[in-house]
């Protein structure tokens, strides 16, 4: 096909076809632009700037930037790339402190040309780590000469190792304190922990640590010091080899943080404890009681097929370090409901004391596997490796530097996909395909399409018949967008006798995905839960079985998008219909409202048994400073609002490492944000609000924000999306949850009032419908963030980004799912936390809705499009044709083709524009003599109908 569109652009510039000057362009243009000029990286604490000039071409589209580690991205897929758009500069904040990023900037143009590239790079340093050291070193130089635990002699050795290590680190030599105080401060702390001064010395350790990090975090050439260069390095998997019966892996993980804890009610009063991180790990999710060994954990695919067996052979994990301490244990995660019986304080101590009771190592497997579930056609386990092994009645703790592995794959078809997932309309599988770490694999081992009866829909959207007349102003218009939309009634109290119950309704989804040649992506209930019935799990009203075909009770991984919209009457249904058409048709014309973001939450101070004052106690601001870091990296001006609880001043995250810079007491940040600044944002306009703290029915807990609130407000047309990622503000069926949380059925709760205030409010949310695990919260936002943003998670999902508002959610529940997981043996998390994750979290709105991330008012698009039929012949004396070729001079945008056929328009191709062409296969023959039409849809622009021209 390639070749025939050489020829055919060939042939239409010898017959002197005109064409629009911009197609022209689009399609012929490969001239590249110039070089990006003085292009500058500028280093600052946990940030690099980055500046430059943008050549002078007129067909000029933006800039592109690359970022590598340790070196420079010389290619043009190398590193991540973490800019494509209009402008002259960047904070990158998405970097670590003391690591050196390589940087790659390269001009494009509308055709797709690429300049060659400019190179600049900077050290990130941390301004409050100097100080930290400084004082970490004075803080023990005073404990260990107040210390009656020490022996005068002990005092001594310990003070003069401190002492030096300071002269060495303040003198400029910091790998050499680094390296002292590894060499001779840990050691003896370690030597002091077999005697008396147990407690003391697992303190001592534990700082001792935190200070080497500090002095590599000061340091802008980290890597020059051998010894500190696994300091910061997070966890990945190295794919050595894949092929169809199995992989080899290698996961490689980082240096430790540790912190001492002494919980007030161990079962042993005054036992402190050690917990570890390690980054990129997780040390929080497991089996209560079990010793807290950080894991890191993946997704592989495997054969499709009966009787599929997937076995792990572990090779001997490569130490890093021996380690004598008290391993904390795993605790129960606590909840993020605003009215909480332990007041938001984490649940009571738990520890197995069969397991510290046993010097069997803990996770008794480095590497274990499990199945997952069935995503859409792919068959899904978890890989999880841990970071080390830990022998509780030694109080030994052996980390790894890497645990390689091999799993193979037993029976099957040798097939790991369909051509379904491969068909452009089937929009969600591509996601899927490229989440696993075997992804090379699954795509070239793809099995031929399974048999369709129907042609049916990517989005099926089901209405109760009260609200048809809406559901049918939706669908026409998401038609007109380019995605073929079907409209179907359904629910209770109605003469559609196989339609009613949520059982009926989910077997007609199923049915509709097993026999449709366009199978549903996206489905949207469109109806409160009195109309459209929901499930209950575990007490939680929920629509997580209508998301998948296994079982919703066992299977992990969304198969569809869901969403609803929880009406009672057809004038709220217009009304939320006529927002979400406006806001993706005609979104409002401000610049400034696509440029800001509001993030809320708070500092719950503080941590019980920490041994510093100001420890978060909750992730609140970790993950509010993580969504507020990928926004910034994406040119976002963030408002932070941000309140605090309890009597200490705000100073470290849970882990025990220092708040950011501008969060400091020193900055005086207020932590007095409240429900006027959130009005006043809202109403201002935004295009994005995020709230991560306790929640409840009616509203968010600090800062508080309510229903009342959200009544009042007057935005208008400026309609954000909101992350409500607390909980219960996402509850929709207290008509039939029988009075639970305090509900009435006649109450209207905090999203469905955002959803349906007339005069502002949001255009879609995402929100929990019951009380959810806070750490599983956190991770949660974490992959949402990623799902827009691709370079928030490098080490997850797929370089595409994902906007509709129910791939955010999947792409987010995936997360939680690889990285939370179990833990081996921690069956009771799997169930209870994880599972309810699964269906607690909603979309409350429209799921195909895409969020705008830029200003969709700058985006140039053509009117106009060139194309020739492909694969012509002639069938019983009519012509058709297998597929065309379209000529069209936006780089990147992705065009449906119609067939305006004898009794009703259809949907008959999709394709991408590469290089200016655009080449599309049909669903099915196409008879030449029925006229096309196109819809072209584009990043962050509205979906715009062609013309099109016959060449």
């Amino acid at each position: 096909m390639k070749s025939f569109s050489n020829r055919l652009l060939y042939a239409a510039t010898v017959a002197g076809l005109v064409l629009t000057g911009a197609v022209l362009q689009g399609c012929s243009d490969k001239i590249p632009p110039g070089k990006v000029e003085a292009f500058r990286a500028e280093a600052g604490d946990g940030t690099v700037a980055l500046s430059w000039t943008n050549p002078a071409d007129k067909d000029l589209a933006g800039v592109q930037i690359r970022r590598k580690a340790g070196a420079m991205p010389t290619a043009s897929d190398e590193g991540l790339e973490i800019f494509k758009d209009t402008g002259t500069g960047l904070a990158d904040s998405t970097v670590t402190n003391g690591t050196p990023y390589y940087y790659a900037a390269r001009a494009y143009d509308r055709a797709g040309n690429y300049s060659e590239p400019v190179y600049a790079n900077a050290t990130p340093v941390s301004t409050l780590a100097r100080v930290e050291v400084l004082d970490q070193l004075a803080a023990m130089t005073q404990n260990i000469s107040q210390s009656p635990a020490l022996t005068r002699k002990e005092q001594a050795e310990m003070l003069d190792i401190l002492q030096e290590a300071g002269t060495l680190f303040i003198s400029g030599q910091p790998c050499d304190a680094a390296e002292l105080l590894r060499a001779d401060f840990l050691e003896k702390a370690q030597e002091l922990r077999a005697g008396s001064a147990r407690k003391e010395a697992e303190e001592y350790y534990a700082e001792g640590r935190m200070i080497r990090v500090n002095i590599a975090r000061t340091m802008a050439d980290k890597d020059k010091c051998p010894e500190l260069s696994r300091i910061d390095a997070e966890a990945e998997t190295l794919v050595r080899r894949e092929t169809p019966e199995g992989l080899l892996g290698e996961e490689i993980f980082g240096e430790p943080i540790l912190t001492t804890l002494l919980p007030e009610d161990s079962p042993l009063p005054g036992e402190v404890f050690s917990q570890i991180f390690i980054p990129g790990t997780d040390a929080l999710h497991g089996e209560a009681g079990a010793p807290a060994v950080p894991m890191y954990r993946q997704l592989v695919a495997a054969p499709m097929g009966r009787g599929v067996r997937v076995w792990v052979r572990e090779v001997d994990p490569v130490p890093a370090e021996e380690i004598f301490l008290n391993l904390y244990p795993i605790q129960d995660s606590p909840m993020d409901q605003e009215v909480d019986p332990y007041d938001f304080s984490d649940r009571p101590f738990s520890i197995n004391r069969q397991i510290y009771s046993s010097n069997d190592p803990w996770p008794r497997q480095p590497v274990s596997v499990k199945y997952l579930g069935n995503g859409r056609d792919m068959e899904f386990y978890l890989v999880e490796a841990a970071a080390g092994q830990y022998y509780p009645l030694e109080n030994r703790l052996v980390l790894f530097e890497s645990s390689p592995y091999e799993i193979a794959f037993l029976g099957g078809n040798g097939s790991f996909a369909t051509e379904n997932m491969q068909s452009p309309f089937d929009s969600n599988s591509r996601y899927l395909m490229e989440n696993v770490l075997n992804k090379v694999t699954v795509s070239a081992n793809i099995r031929e399409r399974i048999r369709e009866d129907i042609f049916g829909e990517e989005f099926l959207i089901l209405t109760h018949p009260d609200f048809e007349q809406a559901a049918l102003e939706l669908r026409d218009w998401k038609r007109e967008k380019g995605i073929w939309a079907n409209v179907f009634t359904c629910g209770t109290d109605t003469d559609l006798h196989d339609m009613q119950t949520a059982d009926d309704i989910d077997a007609f989804i199923e049915s509709r995905y097993t026999h449709g040649l366009i199978r549903p992506s996206y489905v949207l209930l469109l109806g409160d839960s009195e109309f459209i019935p929901t499930f209950y799990y575990n007490e939680i009203g929920t629509d997580w079985p209508y998301a998948v075909l296994g079982d919703p009770e066992t299977d992990s991984i969304p198969d569809l998008a869901v969403g609803r919209i929880p009406v009672d009457t057809l004038d709220q249904a217009t009304v939320v219909v006529r927002k979400i058409v406006r806001y993706e048709k005609n979104p409002v014309n401000d610049a400034d409202f696509y440029r800001r973001a509001v993030v809320a939450s708070q500092f719950q101070c503080c941590r019980e048994g920490a041994p510093k004052d100001g420890t978060d106690s909750r992730s609140f601001v970790e993950v509010s400073e993580f969504s507020r870091q990928v926004l910034l990296t994406a040119g976002k001006e963030v408002t932070r609002i941000y309140g605090r609880t309890g009597a200490s001043t705000p100073a470290r995250y849970y882990d025990g490492t220092l708040l950011p810079e501008a969060l400091s007491s020193a900055k005086n940040f207020a932590w007095n944000g409240g429900a006027n600044d959130i009005t006043n944002a809202w109403n201002n306009g935004t295009f994005l609000i995020i709230h991560r703290d306790h929640g409840l029915v009616s509203g968010w807990g600090t800062p508080s924000y309510s229903s009342n609130n959200i009544l009042a407000l007057t935005n208008g047309e400026r309609l954000p999306v909101v992350f409500s990622i607390n909980c219960a503000t996402g509850f929709f069926d207290n008509e039939t949850a029988n009075g639970a949380y305090g509900t009435t059925q006649n109450g209207i709760y905090f999203a469905e009032n955002a959803l349906r205030q007339p005069n502002g409010g949001a255009v879609s949310l995402i929100a929990a419908t019951r009380n959810s695990p806070s750490w599983e919260n956190s991770t949660l936002l974490q992959g949402f963030m990623d799902a827009i943003w691709t370079n928030a998670l490098p080490k997850f999902g797929t370089s595409q980004s994902q906007r509709r508002l129910g791939d955010i959610l999947n792409h987010g529940k995936r997360y939680v799912v690889s990285k939370t997981g179990m833990n081996v043996m921690g069956e009771t998390i799997w169930e209870n936390a994880v599972r309810n994750e699964l269906y607690l979290w909603h979309c409350i709105g429209d799921p195909t809705l895409e969020l705008w991330v830029k200003n969709p008012h700058v985006q140039e698009v053509l009117p106009n499009y060139q194309f020739n039929h492909q694969d012509v012949a002639i069938q019983n004396g009519i012509e058709v044709a297998g597929g065309i070729t379209i000529l069209y001079g936006v780089e990147g945008a992705e065009i449906t083709v119609f067939e305006e056929g004898p009794n009703e328009k259809m949907p008959i191709g999709r394709g991408v524009v590469k290089n200016g062409v655009a080449e599309i296969n049909y669903l099915q023959k196409h008879a030449t003599t029925y006229p096309l039409s196109a819809v072209a849809n584009f990043e962050n622009a509205p979906a715009l109908t062609l013309e099109g021209r016959k060449l």
